[in-house]
């Protein structure tokens, strides 16, 4: 019987020390979405041209939310 696993339980199986588990390759998924939106937000800075140079996410936010209303208003 051991021969008839369901594919979902080999992939949990602990005897295959080469495959790596889900989660670990979740978290290295979450960090290069993570860097993504850092280099995104960082672009997005700078194309506004902050002068702080320790703007947080929230206040490019902020800013880019401004520029776009006086955009549409114009």
């Amino acid at each position: 019987m051991a021969a008839e696993r369901s594919p979902a339980c080999l992939q949990t199986s602990k005897k295959n020390p080469a495959k790596v588990p889900k989660r670990i390759h979740k978290a290295e998924r979450e960090k290069v979405k993570r860097e993504h939106l850092n280099e995104l937000f960082l672009e997005l800075a700078g194309a506004l041209e902050l002068t702080e140079q320790n703007s947080g996410k929230a206040s490019v936010l902020g800013e880019t939310t401004r520029v776009v209303k006086d955009m549409i208003d114009h």
